[in-house]
């Protein structure tokens, strides 16, 4: 099964960014080259992914998850895959209640996720949404966030 992400080479300038998101990747003429199942669709903007994209595509909605990962990215993927349905996996295999989990997130793609916890937390720098479903704040992921959680919780 091919688990790599995927690039056209006509895009060299934005080959430097995926490096950063998605080291393993490779390099392709057209989409018509892809043989495997697609399991998600990055779509990037370089000003503001949920005003750029996100209104073109919104439709999609009906038969796919869309959403807004980042300020840039957009991500569309199968309904079930998000970190929340993941998370309820991960609960229900270990017997975790919602009441013993902690969560932190930042961007829209973390809400299915952050409604699962207790004690979630959004960063400082979350998107309005994520911080309005949150039971809890922390600072920014600039500022270490959720290691001063983290080290809080330990102690």
């Amino acid at each position: 099964m091919w688990k790599k992400s995927c690039l056209c080479k006509t895009n060299k300038e934005f080959k430097q960014l995926l490096n950063e998101y998605y080291p393993d990747y490779i390099l392709i003429n057209n989409e018509n080259e892809i043989k495997e199942p697609i399991y998600k669709v990055a779509l990037y903007h370089g000003v503001s992914s949920e005003k750029h994209i996100y209104p073109h595509i919104k439709h999609l909605e009906t038969n796919f998850k869309v959403k807004v990962s980042a300020n840039h990215w957009l991500d569309i993927s199968e309904n079930l895959a998000n970190k929340g349905y993941a998370l309820q996996l991960i609960q229900e295999k270990y017997n975790i209640s919602t009441e013993e989990t902690v969560a932190f997130g930042d961007y829209k793609n973390d809400i299915e996720m952050l409604k699962r916890a207790k004690f979630s937390f959004a960063m400082e720098n979350a998107h309005p949404e994520v911080k309005e479903i949150c039971n809890y704040s922390t600072k920014s992921n600039d500022n270490n966030g959720v290691e001063f959680i983290l080290k809080q919780i330990v102690k």
